[in-house]
């Protein structure tokens, strides 16, 4: 019954809802839906439905992204503790955080879930890794840097005896 309000569909709800990220999608920051509910002068109405959606199509900013880290392996081992910074993530829209990630050398993404410093322990060798940040929207931003484990241990050697 269109006289009667309180049959009416939808809510009164004063703004959008917050944004959720639980399920990021491609470009889409928050989207809601809104029922329309008009009357004549005779007490017709009639009610339709529309969606606003509001788009991000911005990339979050990822900073403090080094150029190149070096360690060293510990005495003894091939190996080294490595600690890779936490990015500052900035985006320009204010629901949620942003996703954090990193990889190595190409491999398969590891979130970091809260945002901070990642300790690792890693064999000797050169690396690549990337850190990616995602915003609720699905807009991603990358920045890569290298890191080094270096063996500065010299070898030793046992000789025999002289022979005669």
């Amino acid at each position: 019954n269109l006289n009667d309000p309180s049959t009416l569909p939808g809510e009164d709800v004063n703004g959008l809802d917050a944004a959720d990220c639980s399920g990021i999608a491609n470009g889409i920051y928050r989207s809601e839906s809104v029922d329309f509910v008009v009357f004549d002068e005779c007490g017709n109405g009639a009610v339709t439905n529309a969606t606003f959606t509001i788009s991000d199509t911005e990339p979050p900013v990822l900073d403090n992204c080094p150029t190149e880290l070096l360690f060293t392996a510990a005495i003894g081992t091939c190996e080294a503790e490595v600690t890779l910074p936490a990015p500052t993530i900035t985006d320009n829209c204010n629901g949620g955080t942003p996703r954090f990630a990193y990889s190595i050398n190409g491999g398969i993404q590891i979130t970091v879930d809260p945002i901070g410093p990642v300790t690792r322990t890693l064999p000797v060798g050169n690396y690549v890794i990337t850190y990616f940040a995602t915003d609720c929207a699905g807009n991603e931003s990358t920045c890569l840097f290298f890191l080094g484990v270096n063996d500065l241990e010299p070898p030793t050697i046992s000789c025999p005896d002289d022979l005669t």
